[in-house]
């Protein structure tokens, strides 16, 4: 039963990246958001995003269990045509018949993911109805300094960080399905790659702008009551660092 490691790990990527890729509330009111950076288009790059993470856990888990089902049953013929049919399909008939693995740095990469995703839902259970995709003053808006928020002044930022990296050595290092297919050489592929590497890139022009901006909202908002938090939460991502 040595395949269900990499079963939950598949699935627990998934599952995770789905729930903190997912708005937790419906967006602010128009009047009360004060930036325009998460747009349809984004909104769209991050489905598609989450939705191909769910298809290549969906592969690797079947080739998993198809796997796992001929070496208990190596003398079933429908478990052994079950095995080359999915072989066939997902590993695109490649001749080398190449296998998913898990070498040290994709379980690196999963366990990153598991525990930014982790780390980026306790952001969202502690500003529960304050945390949207948007940046926004809500009305009768407060300031949340427990919790992650205890830590760093933004830490869904650097947990959402720590999860696209995490996700990007899940998929993208040897073993990955996306890896051993080459499903990446074929042109449809960057329909589902492209969006992946856009909100990334949104991402990162978001992680550089919007703390800065969001502490000026908050101490405009807060005023005093948001210097005494700034003075005992000084890091804005990294403790200790920025």
């Amino acid at each position: 039963m040595a395949f269900l490691i990499p079963v939950l790990l598949n699935l627990s990527v998934a599952i995770g990246t789905h729930i903190v890729s997912t708005p937790p509330h419906p967006p602010a009111p128009k009047e009360q958001q004060k930036a325009g950076d998460y747009t349809i288009f984004t909104a769209s790059c991050v489905l598609i995003y989450k939705y191909s993470c769910w298809a290549h856990a969906v592969m690797e888990i079947s080739l998993l269990v198809a796997s796992a089902l001929v070496q208990q049953y190596p003398d079933s013929k429908l478990a052994i045509q079950a095995n080359h049919t999915l072989l066939d399909l997902f590993l695109l008939d490649n001749s080398a018949r190449p296998s998913i693995s898990y070498p040290p740095l994709r379980v690196f990469g999963a366990l990153l993911s598991i525990s930014a995703n982790c780390g980026r839902y306790l952001c969202f259970r502690a500003l529960g109805r304050h945390f949207t995709f948007h940046v926004a003053i809500l009305k009768d808006h407060k300031l949340i300094t427990t919790g992650p928020y205890s830590i760093v002044r933004h830490p869904a930022y650097t947990t959402a960080f720590l999860k696209y990296l995490g996700n990007f050595l899940w998929h993208t290092t040897s073993g990955a399905w996306l890896v051993e297919s080459r499903f990446y050489e074929r042109k449809i592929s960057w329909l589902f790659i492209m969006p992946s590497f856009m909100i990334f890139s949104f991402f990162m022009g978001m992680i550089i702008t919007r703390p800065q901006k969001e502490d000026e909202l908050l101490r405009k908002e807060f005023g005093t009551k948001w210097d005494q938090w700034a003075e005992v939460v000084p890091y804005r991502l990294i403790p200790g660092v920025y």
